[in-house]
């Protein structure tokens, strides 16, 4: 973990979807970010997260990256943003 101070979480769960769904979200997860991210595939779901800082980009477009895989609108934007 180095210095690293943040911890970055992304989860998306979501009942009824099959796990091939959830295999092709992993991987349109994987190419949405930088290879400091991990994607794993969970029961009902996928769970990625980084270490470092200042990941707000990578976040809105795991965000949208999902949305669009899940409802096919694109994610609309956060209330808040830290």
């Amino acid at each position: 973990m180095g210095n690293e101070t943040h911890l970055r979480s992304f989860n998306v769960f979501s009942e009824g979807k099959k796990s091939a769904f959830w295999a092709i979200m992993a991987d349109q997860l994987r190419k949405t970010v930088p290879e400091s991210w991990g994607v794993t595939v969970a029961t009902g779901g996928v769970i990625a997260r980084a270490l470092g800082r200042n990941f707000a980009g990578d976040l809105a477009a795991l965000r949208n990256t999902a949305s669009l895989l899940l409802t096919g609108k694109p994610a609309p934007p956060p209330r808040k943003v830290y």
